[in-house]
């Protein structure tokens, strides 16, 4: 069947609950929310709808586990994260989030509701869960967002109110089906068909009391190959996962020597250099590329350096320019002299000849 997008355009800066009340009038079933820095892998997806209609959830979220290396002296070191990202999860054996709140809310320590420990006797408490903002919600949530106006926020009030909402629930906590859980799943249907399969239809439905809570859940992923989540805040973690993408297709094509289909190291550069260029390429003399993705069919004018850059397909980048730690969107003009750091160089933009600019973002004018 045909994909059909509508557009709600919003003049103003909204919440995100907010915008999703504005979006209620289109929404006739139960319905997937992705957040736009989110790279995921369609197993993520697939593995959620799956689980939401098996479970008959309210509101199934994807959770990430916490990476973890070893350092030199083979302790366990975690990644840094700023304490506004972190939330406190409680998650029980049969994958419902019985407790969700953001770290900087708890004083000194968790507070848990009689009710909860007397339903639920045994779940796990921390913050090594990571929530991405993926979620599968049922669409009796939109009048019980509607009717709760204080909610601004969908990851900091709506999911937590939703958990709370399950102690008041009298139905019984059926154990979820794990098949397919965090897994790849196999299907002959394209992706968007596999995405209809896993919601349900709830157009009609507008009495708020016949909402039955049937409770948050999670799929809990630790990334592999074919399942992997990545979430972008900032134009460094973009380019690293930009290639470490890349990474992850030479080893699912099993070839180490393979850059994937299309894409060579830039002839005359170092290993060290770390740079990878797509087919159809123009490289002018005496260009200097460091730890920077270049897409298929670009353009670099003679003398131009990059340094931790992303240049998408089909971009043009003049004579003496200087760009560093910047992402270049598709078919990008960039005229010569110019000097870029921390930018973000939206589809289609032109930039006039010796612009230098730091951490500013370029759209096209409409």
């Amino acid at each position: 069947r045909p994909l059909k997008i509508d557009r709600i355009v919003i003049d103003l800066m909204k919440d995100s609950a907010e915008i999703l009340r504005l979006a209620r009038p289109k929404i006739e079933s139960d319905f997937v929310i992705v957040p736009g820095n989110l790279i995921f892998s369609k197993s993520q997806i697939l593995s959620a709808l799956k689980f939401h209609r098996n479970q008959s959830s309210t509101l199934t979220m994807v959770l990430i586990e916490e990476a973890v290396d070893l350092d030199k002296k083979g302790n366990v070191a975690r990644p840094k994260r700023e304490d506004e990202d972190i939330d406190v999860i409680g998650i029980t054996e049969n994958h419902r989030i019985v407790f969700k709140a953001p770290l900087l809310d708890i004083d000194e320590a968790v507070k848990l509701q009689k009710a909860l420990l007397k339903r639920h006797c045994f779940f796990s408490i921390g913050t090594s869960l990571i929530d991405v903002g993926l979620y599968v919600i049922s669409h009796p949530v939109l009048l019980f967002l509607e009717e709760n106006r204080d909610i601004t926020s969908l990851q900091d009030e709506l999911v937590p109110a939703l958990i709370k909402s399950q102690l008041l629930n009298k139905r019984e906590n059926a154990s979820p089906s794990p098949e397919g859980i965090g897994t790849e799943i196999g299907h002959s249907m394209n992706p968007y068909d596999e995405m209809l399969e896993g919601l349900t239809t709830s157009k009609g439905q507008k009495d708020h009391q016949n909402f039955d809570f049937g409770g948050v859940f999670a799929v809990v992923s630790s990334g592999s190959k074919n399942s992997y989540c990545y979430q972008i805040k900032t134009l460094n973690q973009y380019s690293k996962i930009s290639k470490e993408l890349l990474d992850l297709q030479m080893q699912i094509e099993g070839s180490k020597s393979s850059l994937g289909e299309g894409f060579s190291p830039l002839t005359g550069l170092n290993r060290k250099d770390q740079t990878l260029i797509g087919d159809g390429y123009d490289i002018g003399k005496l260009v200097t590329c460091k730890q920077t993705v270049i897409g298929k069919n670009c353009k670099i004018g003679n003398k131009s350096k990059l340094n931790n850059c992303i240049i998408m397909e089909g971009s043009h980048i003049g004579e003496n320019c200087i760009i560093q730690n910047t992402i270049v969107c598709s078919n990008c003009e960039i005229s010569d002299n110019c000097n870029l750091n921390d930018c973000q160089v939206g589809t289609l933009c032109e930039i006039a000849a010796g612009t230098k600019a730091k951490g500013e973002t370029f759209t096209r004018s409409l």
